[in-house]
C-alpha cells in the first residue's frame, strides 16, 4: 500500500517537437503502427505517448524519422510455395527529422481517489 504521504513518482518520457506544444500521440485504435503517427498539438485526444525509458523514446525517433514502416509479404512457387515477408520503411509525404525532435522527462505520481 503506499504511502498516503508521499506517494510514488514514476520517471516516464515523452517526445516534443521542438519549439512547440506538438507531441507523439498515445496509441488508440487503427490500422498502423506508430510510424505513421505525426506530432499532434498536445498529444491529441489521447495525450502524448508515454515511453518508459530514454532509449525506448530515442528509438521510437529513430523508427519515426525512417518513415511509415510497411510489410509486404509474396508467395512463389506452385508446388512448395515460399513465402517472403519484408518490412522496411517507406518514404513519408511529409519529409521528417529526428534533429526536431526532443524527448522531454515526466514525473506521473500516483494519486488515490478513496
Amino acid at each position: 500500500m503506499p504511502n498516503a504521504k508521499h506517494p510514488p513518482i514514476y520517471k516516464a518520457f515523452v517526445v516534443r517537437l521542438r519549439d512547440s506544444n506538438s507531441y507523439l500521440p498515445a496509441r488508440w485504435h487503427r490500422r498502423a503502427g506508430f510510424s505513421y503517427d505525426i506530432p499532434i498539438e498536445g498529444g491529441g485526444k489521447f495525450g502524448p505517448r508515454i515511453f518508459p525509458s530514454r532509449k525506448s523514446a530515442k528509438n521510437a525517433i529513430t523508427a519515426w524519422a525512417q518513415g511509415e514502416w510497411v510489410q509486404e509479404m509474396s508467395t512463389s512457387g506452385w508446388e512448395y510455395p515460399e513465402t517472403d515477408v519484408v518490412t522496411a520503411p517507406r518514404a513519408p509525404k511529409i519529409p521528417r527529422d529526428a534533429k526536431k525532435l526532443e524527448i522531454i522527462p515526466i514525473h506521473i505520481r500516483e494519486v488515490s481517489y478513496a
